[in-house]
């Protein structure tokens, strides 16, 4: 067992909690894919694609068994183990070795898709490995040579000390083998949507194999991408440690998160091959006896063009649509759950959000007073809108499936997309100045940012789907619209409800802090208690909004990204219909919600409903605050 002195020094609580657990996860992970990847070799490591894939996994196992054995003989048998040189070589070779496959990899899809010379290829592969290697013997050198290489933490990539040589290297080589690496990649896809434009009209067959070669592009990029992400803040660390003078407890936990992002990759590197190279997943899940669906999927990672002819039927429903079509429609299942499910929710929402609006507007007067009133209007105004589009969409598909008007449908839904979520920031942006006291007039140009972000969005959608048609309603069909949708659509899901997140804990936090000085004072505390009642009302919607888009956007993501995604799949169409019905009641949850909170608003609507009787006294308890 863990002996006390050990979990009582802070240093150790990281590899005993973190570390030692996802070392051996992904020892294990590693192991039994490497042990498919060779079972099966004759079928996994057929193109150079595999093979630089397998020894990718190699490396991931060879560092992950290493940890393990690293964290167990500190944590359990010899605490005071100290042969730190040899450590920090693993680990600096180990790193090397990631970024050179990494390199390779990039290197390999650039030579296949850009159909580059025998002789060009091997100088590409030659000049890619000895720069790598050249920069390890640097860094190797500079680690064996140091004299102040001590254990200063248990993180993965051990620090050599104040050793500034090998400081420096450290950094040039992730930069430099990392701005390799992005550059290939922004080539080759730069190339790869040249030819998918050129092939627009081309026939089917050939488009079918670019996008086949275009979705295993996205998935190297991605695998890169996050090989980045989880050693970059490795990287901040070292300069952070080196440069700015902390305490060493600090120092220790800013080191133990990056050092646990780092183990991570040696998970996520394995998992991401296993999604993204059906046979491998397909030989695992037969090896564990999981199932059979191994004989359903047989696309393989590689991509290479003359294996898959026979396999288009699986990806597509008819001939002649693009990769975003909405497969959904074409199944008596997907059918079913839009007219008794989809279609019923977007209907009540029409209604009951028209109700609102109309209510709002009769009553204006007292439902329209101050500027959250109004942009909770301008949310309602937004369900309208996408509730009447979509019940068009869906009728219009059920009577004539060639739907003309896809382009207009997929530029409502994205234009919606962009109004809620700027909406909801206008919202936060609201609150937050309510609570600080500002001015109105003061923080009118912060407001003003947030409608011009929200028109260059709406701009820039309008330009995709006049330049593009899209059989879904959805995504544009054209690559480069295609990509710069998702772009917009992240950025809008993921900054602006990263905004959102902060400036309400922001105004939350000084919500309370508001609360604790004015305990003696009961009329400015109940004031204050009425505030953050509507405080919590937005940030309930905004939470809201997260929960029911999420799906969407994970959703959206796999079905770029999965290479089995087929209309005869019955779970496939069954989840589709299913996320898309979630993210269809945010226009009854969002009305629901207003009811529930704003008083006068349920008293107006019960009214012209003429469900209730006006009140010749009435006291305000609505959001006027």
């Amino acid at each position: 067992m863990v002996s006390e002195a050990i979990l009582a020094n802070s240093i150790f609580y990281p590899a005993y909690c973190l570390f030692l657990p996802t070392s051996i996860i992904a020892t294990v992970v590693d192991a039994l894919l490497l042990f498919v990847i060779l079972r099966s070799r004759a079928k996994l490591l057929a193109t150079k694609l595999d093979q630089i894939v397998a020894a990718l996994i190699g490396v991931c196992l060879l560092r992950s068994s290493v940890a393990s054995i690293r964290y167990i003989v500190i944590l359990f048998l010899e605490p005071s183990f100290t042969s730190t040189k040899l450590v920090a070589i693993h680990g600096s070779l180990g790193v090397c070795l990631m970024l050179t496959f990494h390199l390779m990899l990039a290197v390999e899809r650039h030579v296949v898709l850009c159909q580059v010379d025998s002789s060009r290829s091997r100088l590409y592969y030659v000049t890619s490995i000895a720069g790598c290697m050249a920069l390890s013997f640097a860094l190797l050198i500079a680690v064996a040579g140091s004299e102040s290489v001590g254990m200063v933490t248990l993180d993965p990539i051990f620090h050599a000390g104040s050793n500034s040589s090998w400081l420096w290297l450290t950094i040039s080589t992730y930069v430099m083998v990392i701005g390799a690496i992005l550059f290939i990649y922004s080539k080759t896809y730069s190339k790869m949507t040249a030819q998918l434009r050129e092939n627009l009209a081309s026939q089917r067959e050939e488009r079918l194999r670019l996008f086949l070669q275009q979705k295993v592009l996205k998935s190297c990029i991605i695998m890169s991408l996050t090989m980045v992400v989880c050693y970059l803040p490795g990287v901040i660390s070292l300069l952070v440690s080196n440069w700015l003078r902390m305490d060493s407890t600090t120092l220790v936990w800013i080191r133990s998160v990056s050092g646990e992002l780092i183990l991570m990759d040696l998970v996520a590197t394995p998992i991401m091959i296993c999604f993204f190279q059906t046979q491998l997943r397909a030989e695992v899940l037969k090896l564990l006896r999981w199932g059979k669906i191994s004989s359903k999927f047989q696309l393989p990672m590689s991509n290479d063009p003359c294996n898959h002819s026979a396999h288009a039927p699986h990806l597509f429903v008819r001939a002649g649509t693009s990769p975003g079509h909405d497969y959904a429609f074409d199944t008596p299942l997907g059918n079913a759950l839009t007219m008794y499910m989809i279609q019923p929710t977007f209907l009540i929402g029409l209604a009951l959000n028209t109700s609102l609006v109309a209510t709002f507007i009769y009553a204006r007067r007292k439902l329209l007073t101050i500027r959250l009133d109004r942009i909770v209007f301008a949310l309602l105004v937004v369900c309208i809108i996408w509730s009447g589009s979509n019940l068009r969409k869906y009728v219009q598909r059920m009577i004539r499936p060639e739907d003309p008007g896809s382009s207009y449908t997929g530029f409502v839904n994205t234009f919606n997309l962009i109004l809620v979520f700027g909406i909801n920031l206008l919202l936060a942006v609201e609150r937050f100045f309510v609570f600080r006291n500002t001015d109105p007039r003061a923080s009118r140009h912060y407001f003003a940012i947030v409608i011009v972000i929200m028109l260059l969005q709406i701009i820039i959608s309008l330009w995709m789907f006049i330049s593009s048609s899209s059989d879904n309603g959805v995504v544009p069909d054209k690559p480069l619209q295609s990509l710069v949708w998702t772009i917009t659509v992240a950025v809008s899901f993921t900054g602006q409800n990263l905004a959102i997140t902060i400036l309400y804990w922001r105004t939350y936090k000084s919500a309370t802090q508001d609360l604790i000085k004015c305990a003696n004072d009961e009329v400015n505390r109940a004031r204050l208690l009425v505030r953050r009642k509507v405080l919590i009302y937005c940030m309930l919607m905004a939470s809201m909004l997260i929960l029911l888009y999420l799906p969407t956007v994970i959703w959206h993501v796999i079905k770029s990204l999965s290479l089995e995604v087929t209309a005869n799949n019955t779970v496939v169409v069954l989840v589709d219909r299913i996320v898309t019905e979630v993210l269809a009641l945010d226009v009854l949850v969002t009305p629901g919600l207003v009811l529930y909170f704003n008083t006068d608003a349920r008293r107006e609507l019960l009214y012209v409903l003429r469900l209730r009787k006006r009140e010749c006294v009435r006291v305000s308890e609505g959001m006027e605050v």
